[in-house]
């Protein structure tokens, strides 16, 4: 979330720097603002957003 959200790193990036897949990264990424949005008792994310 920080790389993508605060320092503004793309998924290929962040890919790299955690030695992932971009589809393992977005997918991390859409199950932890689903998480955050729970604990805010928001509605999750149903909308698959990518780069």
């Amino acid at each position: 979330m920080v790389l993508h959200y605060v320092l503004d790193y793309s998924t290929a990036k962040t890919a790299s720097i955690m030695g992932i897949s971009e589809a393992t990264v977005r997918s991390h990424r859409l199950h932890a603002r689903n998480r955050i949005a729970r604990e805010l008792g928001l509605e999750p994310d149903t909308e698959r957003h990518e780069d």
